[in-house]
């Protein structure tokens, strides 16, 4: 069942097209991610949504009722929705059993049915021990725990999240990402989740879509959005991915110093496009030339830094006609100039292309 469409939805700022024709839909339940850098529009979708900022064209419907148009807007506190900003913008004055209480008072629910709801949202939070505090004297983590509570007490029927995390330390980004989806799961309110932090996307969504400019380059789970990007611009922002220059031509496809049968490519149907993505952890390198029937390419170790988890290597092959970037567990160390061998598995190789359209 749908719960929420975006039709045409469209944002202009005098010239500026922030949002152009933007078309989405949301199942009831679902956690929809929007990625993208600074300045996509992903923001301004959102504030579209939750009421805040009134469309130039398009509409925002809920359950197949009107929210906004160009000519209308229901306001912000009659759409069943709750929003979370990066700021966690508490009321400093209020304890956070207040703060959680605060949307209930505003809906006049008695006294006793706002108690018993704040502490019971308070406790699943794991908050319960901090009732008569005021934010300042929290940490990050418990402001947006506090947050979260006081927009879910109120049972909104969609939860909206812009940028939540932001001001987080990473381990505590890393624990509250899965406190957001443990919470979602629970609760299984809809949600729309604004970020520009693929990690967090992956982690939480249920679908993820990439903004580009204002518009949706790619819409999918996770795992699809990954291993068959649509566009050069969704295979590089998502992950670390080299970019193949290849020339179909019959059986085969040409690539810069080798060349591989079309039906050992990461495809099943024909391929219509000249640009293929390779992701970096797929490459394999090698201090002896190894065995196996994959592509093996001699070169050359030009740039590496380690970091942590992994190695980032820079590899040029002998002709020096091809530079690719490889991600080696820590234990392969190699040197800079180190002569080296590098093995494709031909099947990780991804022509960009829509498939639909093949």
């Amino acid at each position: 069942m749908d719960k929420l469409q975006l039709k045409g939805l469209t944002k202009k700022f005098a010239d500026l097209v922030v949002v152009g024709d933007l078309n989405l839909t949301l199942r009831a339940g679902e956690f929809v991610s929007l990625l993208g850098p600074s300045g996509c529009g992903k923001t301004t979708t959102l504030r579209m949504i939750a009421g805040f900022v009134t469309p130039t064209a398009g509409t925002v419907e809920m359950d197949g009722r009107q929210m906004s148009s160009a000519t209308s807007s229901l306001p912000p506190e009659k759409r069943r929705m709750s929003m979370i900003f990066q700021s966690y913008a508490l009321w400093p004055n209020m304890t956070v059993e207040q703060n959680v209480a605060f949307g209930l008072k505003m809906r006049k629910v008695a006294k006793d049915e706002a108690r018993r709801r704040v502490g019971q949202i308070l406790d699943v939070v794991q908050l319960g021990h901090l009732a008569a505090r005021y934010p300042n004297e929290l940490s990050g983590g418990q402001q947006q725990r506090v947050s979260l509570a006081r927009a879910l007490v109120v049972k909104p029927e969609i939860l909206l999240l812009d940028e939540p995390l932001s001001n987080l330390d990473a381990n505590l980004r890393e624990e509250m990402r899965s406190e957001i989806r443990r919470l979602h799961n629970e609760f299984g309110i809809t949600s729309i989740y604004v970020t520009h932090d693929q990690s967090e996307a992956m982690t939480t969504s249920d679908r993820i879509a990439v903004m580009n400019r204002g518009r949706i380059e790619q819409i999918d789970d996770p795992l699809t959005l990954y291993t068959r990007p649509k566009t050069r611009y969704v295979a590089e922002f998502i992950g670390r991915s080299n970019i193949l220059d290849g020339k179909p031509n019959g059986s085969s496809v040409a690539f810069n110093g080798f060349e591989v049968a079309s039906s050992r490519l990461g495809t099943s149907g024909p391929i219509h496009t000249s640009e293929f993505s390779l992701r970096s952890q797929n490459l394999a390198l090698h201090a002896a030339c190894p065995d196996g029937d994959c592509v093996i390419l001699p070169g050359s170790i030009i740039e590496r830094a380690f970091l942590g988890e992994s190695w980032d290597y820079a590899f040029r092959t002998e002709t020096g006609d091809l530079k690719l970037r490889v991600m080696s567990p820590p234990v392969s160390v190699f040197t800079v100039g180190q002569k080296v061998w590098l093995e494709i598995n031909p099947s990780h190789i991804i022509p960009i292309q829509d498939d639909q359209h093949a």
